[in-house]
């Protein structure tokens, strides 16, 4: 039985189109698809047995995929050739509303990612007069190389993760109070954020006070574990909840 004849007998076609379209999200943000050839054919039946207007979005999402990395290419034959401060990124614009419901968290960028997103974003204005970007900073991730150890580490952060050990480059104790409030995360995703770094399984990146206790006070310290080791040299740091996000 082909994929037709087993579609044509599913009873919640708009069901099995959202949740496709979800899922759909997450392989082309995640750059995860095995064949974009086998994406487009799955789309053209579906365009056959549903008309145009249901397949419209899916369409279009792998339209801003594709302009995506025209922006991006363009962006980086400019003088800086793409990396500003010493940050490159791969930015991806998508079109609101066809990528699902996605909430925004403001807090403190770290000053060379900040400059790196101004930088595109006058790229981008003018190239689309009259067109605004909303950065959706929450929903990034970051590669960051480690130099404060005796190995060279490859950290994969989410964008908040970065933003707490970015401080650290400045002193290598704070207390928590003191680490929330300069970066402007709401208590939650602070929490979130920062249980990886302390993971003992994951080496302990960032080692707290009393270490008896998972919980923490404002005034109890957080610092930098400048003898950090580990076994991998690559270590993914993203929270679970995180990655089930569309970034």
């Amino acid at each position: 039985m082909c994929i037709r004849d087993r579609f044509k007998l599913l009873k919640q076609k708009d069901a099995f189109i959202a949740r496709h379209q979800q899922l759909y999200a997450l392989r082309l943000l995640g750059s995860t698809s095995v064949s974009q050839d086998a994406e487009d054919t799955l789309i053209s039946k579906l365009k056959i047995e549903l008309g145009a207007q249901y397949v419209s979005k899916l369409v279009q999402m792998g339209v801003d995929i594709e302009n995506s990395k025209d922006l991006t290419n363009r962006f980086c034959k400019l003088k800086h050739k793409g990396t500003v401060k010493g940050v490159s990124m791969e930015i991806k614009v998508l079109t609101t509303g066809l990528w699902g419901e996605q909430k925004s968290i403001t807090f403190t960028i770290p000053p060379e990612i900040a400059a790196c997103t101004r930088e595109f974003e006058a790229f981008f204005k003018q190239n689309h007069v009259g067109k605004n970007i909303t950065w959706m900073a929450n929903q990034g991730s970051c590669d960051l190389v480690t130099n404060f150890c005796d190995r060279q580490y490859y950290l994969v952060t989410s964008l908040q993760q970065a933003a707490i050990l970015y401080m650290f480059n400045s002193k290598t104790t704070y207390t928590f109070g003191e680490l929330r409030n300069q970066l402007k995360l709401p208590e939650q995703e602070f929490s979130v954020c920062l249980f990886p770094l302390m993971n003992p399984k994951m080496g302990k990146l960032l080692v707290k006070e009393n270490i008896k206790t998972p919980k923490y006070t404002p005034e109890e310290k957080l610092s930098l574990n400048t003898k950090f080791a580990f076994t991998n040299l690559r270590l993914m740091l993203i929270p679970v909840a995180h990655k089930a996000k569309v970034r």
